[in-house]
């Protein structure tokens, strides 16, 4: 295999990685190995640092959206469970307080 056709077989292997996952990948790192691209121990080991990679990328992107989600509901005047569930529980103490006060 040509070195530039090596490289696009590697790159098209991290890039599968990140976006498809190492189930998905899985069947061109087996390919590179039948074709002797690649000595397998080296392979194995490339797959799995992009795994680990592919796994702080995923969770760093869930990060991010998280956060913008929060900020765009708070700019457009949505409330949080958290904030919803503080306001039940006084509502709640209120309704409390208010039978409290009909029976005296």
């Amino acid at each position: 295999m040509k070195g530039k056709e090596h490289f696009q077989h590697l790159t098209d292997l991290m890039l599968g990685l990140t976006v498809l996952g190492k189930e998905k990948v899985t069947p061109l790192v087996k390919e590179l190995i039948e074709k002797g691209t690649v000595e397998k121990k080296h392979l194995e080991k490339l797959l799995q640092q992009l795994s680990e990679k592919g796994e702080e990328g995923k969770k760093e992107l869930e990060e991010k959206i998280s956060e913008l989600v929060k900020k765009v509901a708070s700019k457009i005047g949505y409330v949080t469970r958290e904030e919803f569930n503080s306001l039940k529980e006084e509502l709640n103490k209120l309704k409390d307080e208010v039978e409290k006060l009909k029976n005296k």
